[in-house]
């Protein structure tokens, strides 16, 4: 009587023998995975289905066995080999009839390990992605597996050991080695943390004049780290909630969170206008430094545009053109403003206007006398000054002190002179002292009888 048994799912392994003769194994072992379920059946050669009336005793030789044989006495059966430890195992099978006791035949079973699948979790920010990457042992060398995702989403990333999401949620993969085991599900948590706010306030106008600012204030809020930038690049040391900017650029604030999930604002657009140039100049010939009387010209630079405030060491406005006619001694400032209201002031300028030395005369004597007797002229005397008298309007030769002695009829002026100063400030009395000398009278010869 020849039987065979055959593994009605996955590998047939059949083993033919008859009553005179060895059993023969064509397939030495069967492959099964740990866990699996299988089914067995022994059949006659011609097809039918066992012997009439024949019972069938089914066993697993090694005592590991822990699983559940299905069917038992019948000619097809189920093992589940539960958790029976993974190595090789004999799963026999005796036939047993009325007319011929059977002869044991042995199936050799080898229980093989599921492949494990690691799958990691991940931490993003909103906006990033996540990798997750399913890590198999034994280690995955190009075509060894088939990998089954689970996703939040419900889309199938198909058969790929890594996927990249930006998706929260849990997923989940499975993987199936060439002998159709499967592992047990890995899985992976994604966790997309929100990005702060960053938004820019400023504390004023964006657009404001050279030597002025506007306080640049970021949202604030608790676990908030700052750095501001300009152009993109970052500030070095600016990393406050606020930023105090001075010139024209683009700034933006970069946030990060608790999180360190970071966020870049909107730029914001400062201007910075530049100051009118305000400086005072003079024109050659043109000297600061003069006599009472005398005057000087301040001028600016002239641009289109621009307003003028001339102003004197009293913060007095003394003119608004674009040049002022100085006569008195001050420091003269000029501010000039432009079309974007931007001014600056000039550095002081100072005018000295020397007073006059005073040419008042003082008559010692009578300015009326006889021929013969004189009257002295006095100018102030003082240190510094000089000295020319003057007869009716002209100069008298070596007339050059502080006093003179008039003999003559005539009106007499003096010019004094300060020579202590660069200008030679002078002044000529305003008014002559008249001068009259008397003739005396002739007196004829005595006539006598």
């Amino acid at each position: 009587m020849t039987h065979k048994i055959i593994q009605k799912i996955g590998v047939v392994a059949a083993i033919f023998f008859c009553s005179s003769m060895q059993a023969q194994l064509t397939t030495p072992t069967q492959k099964v995975c740990f866990g699996a379920s299988k089914n067995y059946s022994v059949d006659l050669a011609d097809g039918l289905s066992g012997t009439p009336s024949s019972t069938y005793n089914w066993r697993v030789i090694e005592v590991e066995f822990s699983g559940v044989i299905s069917n038992q006495g019948t000619n097809s059966i189920t093992v589940d080999w539960g958790t029976t430890p993974v190595g090789e195992y004999h799963l026999g099978v005796t036939e047993t009839n009325t007319s011929c006791p059977g002869t044991e035949i042995i199936l050799t079973v080898t229980i093989m390990s599921l492949p494990t699948v690691v799958l990691n979790d991940a931490v993003i920010c909103e906006g990033s992605t996540a990798s997750l990457k399913a890590t198999v042992t034994p280690a995955d060398t190009g075509n060894d597996y088939v990998y089954e995702w689970t996703t939040p989403s419900g889309v199938n990333p198909g058969n790929v050991s890594s996927i990249t999401t930006a998706t929260a949620g849990d997923y989940s993969v499975k993987v199936k080695n060439s002998l159709g085991c499967v592992s047990a599900a890995a899985k992976g948590t994604v966790v997309v943390n929100p990005l702060p706010l960053a938004v820019i306030t400023p504390a004023g106008p964006t657009t404001f004049c050279f030597g002025e600012n506007v306080v640049l204030n970021a949202n604030v809020g608790s676990d908030l780290k700052y750095q501001w930038k300009k152009k993109g690049v970052a500030i070095i040391g600016a990393i406050n909630s606020s930023y105090i900017a001075t010139e024209s650029s683009d700034y933006s604030v970069q946030v990060t969170n608790g999180n360190n999930c970071v966020k870049t604002s909107t730029a914001v657009t400062v201007k910075v206008n530049p100051l009118p140039i305000a400086e005072i100049t003079t024109l050659p010939g043109e000297f600061l430094e003069f006599c009472e009387g005398g005057s000087v010209t301040l001028h600016s630079k002239i641009k289109a545009n621009l307003s003028y405030e001339w102003k004197n060491s009293n913060n007095v406005v003394v003119g608004t053109s674009s040049s002022y006619k100085a006569t008195e001694s001050s420091d003269y400032t000029l501010k000039v403003t432009d079309v974007n209201s931007c001014s600056s002031t000039s550095k002081p300028i100072s005018v000295l206007v020397h007073p006059l030395p005073d040419p008042s005369i003082t008559v010692v004597g009578a300015t009326t006398f006889c021929d013969g007797d004189t009257v002295i002229l006095k100018a102030i005397r003082k240190p510094g000054l000089s000295y020319q008298w003057r007869q009716n309007n002209i100069d008298i030769i070596g007339a050059n002190g502080s006093s003179y002695t008039a003999t003559e009829s005539a009106d007499y002026t003096v010019t004094v002179t300060d020579n202590n100063f660069r200008t030679n400030c002078s002044k000529t009395s305003p008014s002559p002292v008249k001068v009259v000398k008397k003739l005396l009278p002739v007196t004829g010869t005595i006539s006598h009888d």
